[in-house]
């Protein structure tokens, strides 16, 4: 990933268009790379979720430099130079998506292009929509370029595979640049001949009756006289309802006025009630205790949370013969899983497996479980720093994909410096996520 943070967005109020494996940076680049070229790839921001997926980092792609600008601080010019060149390389991404799409299992060979050709074709269907899917952005917000130390730009885009979250979705902004499909060529000979032809006339519209056509109807004077009689006839129901509801048994006339008499309340009766009404506030203790239990037991048959192993970091640091320094930052994790750390000094400059040159003085002496054939169940990164200075500290673990992933990852990363306090930050990596990122700030 490289080093040059372009911007960081929100998640809320979008689609992420396809699954999480066709939004794949990865998948993206590596097939534009090799099928096109590298600047096909380029355009495309490294995305690093943060904040649980609540909101993205973009980072600009390895390989590539200069200086993020947003499109709409562009000048015209500058502008229409970007929309231009994101049109092109819109349009030829669009026809190698349907290129792919159009192969089938038959160039596997014809003794097996049988078996192979609906999976391959699966799987080419699969491609091209990740390809089409990928050159999606939900507005005019998710264009930069990168201006180059020469002055010139390249086009580079952020929260791509996505659109807005509406009922009906609008297609992004690289749609209204080049559509996904062209109408079809119409040679010069064609047109002529179609513009020479007379224009058809068409016969004004008329009704035709199928069958004679119904006689006019005759006005009933009588009809609003019947509506009214019903209204009223309704409205006398309800009083007659209501009168005998509301007025008292003695006060009707007829057989209307009966008033029953009320029954009266015996020894056993009030005592049955007030057995069933105690039976009644047993039967919802029982089940309350019953849905207590129920909670007591599944709490104590669900797994236990992975460690993270901070607890047995020292004895970790000291078998594997890791180096103190003025400050030391420390990953440890649990299981054969590959997991690298990565530091960026305040100055931006870093700190990794590659021991590149850095102003704060780190250096990781400790890497684990790389390669997979001597990795180990209890294993810890180390970076110590022997010159550290004031200032922000941003550490990044990733987990890589040489080792298949077995589930959620819990891992811990400490921060020690000579007099002060220890500073511990914990993570997880759930299903197929692999990067994580904190900050640490450290004072004079």
């Amino acid at each position: 990933m490289s080093d040059g943070l372009i911007t960081t967005t929100s998640s809320e109020g979008l689609q992420a268009l396809g699954s999480a494996a066709q939004r794949s940076w990865e998948l993206i680049t590596g097939t534009l790379g090799d099928r096109l070229d590298r600047d096909h790839a380029a355009i495309f921001a490294e995305p690093v979720s943060t904040h649980g997926g609540a909101r993205i980092e973009w980072y600009v792609p390895p390989g590539c430099s200069g200086k993020p600008v947003p499109l709409t601080a562009l000048s015209g010019p500058e502008a229409e130079e970007i929309r231009a060149r994101l049109a092109a390389i819109h349009g030829r991404i669009l026809a190698l998506a349907d290129q792919i799409s159009a192969q089938n299992g038959a160039q596997a060979g014809p003794q097996t292009a049988a078996q192979t050709g609906a999976q391959s074709s699966a799987d080419n269907y699969w491609l091209a929509e990740a390809l089409r899917n990928a050159i999606e952005v939900p507005d005019q917000d998710a264009i930069w370029a990168l201006r180059q130390d020469d002055g010139s730009l390249r086009p580079i885009l952020v929260n791509w595979g996505r659109l807005l979250d509406t009922t009906r979705a609008a297609r992004g902004a690289l749609s209204v640049l080049a559509p996904n499909r062209r109408p079809p060529a119409t040679t010069a000979a064609a047109a002529q001949a179609a513009s020479a032809l007379p224009a058809p006339a068409f016969p004004a519209a008329e009704t035709v009756w199928l069958a004679a056509p119904p006689p006019p109807e005759t006005p009933r004077p009588w009809g609003h006289w019947l509506v009214l009689l019903g209204w009223l006839l309704v409205a006398a129901l309800i009083a007659a309802v209501l009168w005998l509801l509301i007025a008292p048994c003695g006060l009707r006339p007829g057989f209307l006025g009966f008033c029953p008499a009320p029954a009266a309340a015996t020894a056993p009766a009030l005592q049955a009630e007030a057995l069933r009404a105690e039976i009644a506030q047993l039967t919802d203790r029982l089940a309350l205790s019953e849905r207590m239990c129920l909670n007591a037991r599944k709490r104590a048959e669900a797994p236990a949370a992975p460690e993270s192993g901070i607890a047995d970091l020292d004895r970790r640091l000291q078998a594997r013969g890791a180096a103190a320094g003025a400050m030391t930052i420390s990953l440890v994790w649990s299981g054969r899983d590959d997991v690298d750390l990565r530091v960026s000094c305040p100055s931006g400059q870093i700190a990794d497996l590659q021991r590149r040159p850095n102003d704060c003085g780190g250096l990781l002496d400790v890497d684990a479980n790389y390669p997979a054939l001597i990795a180990v169940e209890d294993p810890v990164e180390n970076i110590h720093f022997n010159t550290p200075v004031p200032g922000r500290y941003r550490v990044q673990v990733a987990r890589l994909t040489d080792v298949p992933p077995r589930g959620d990852l819990s891992f811990g990363v400490v921060l020690r410096r000579a007099g002060t306090p220890e500073q511990r930050r914990e993570g997880t990596f759930r299903g197929r996520e692999k990067r994580w990122s904190t900050e640490f700030e450290i004072s004079r």
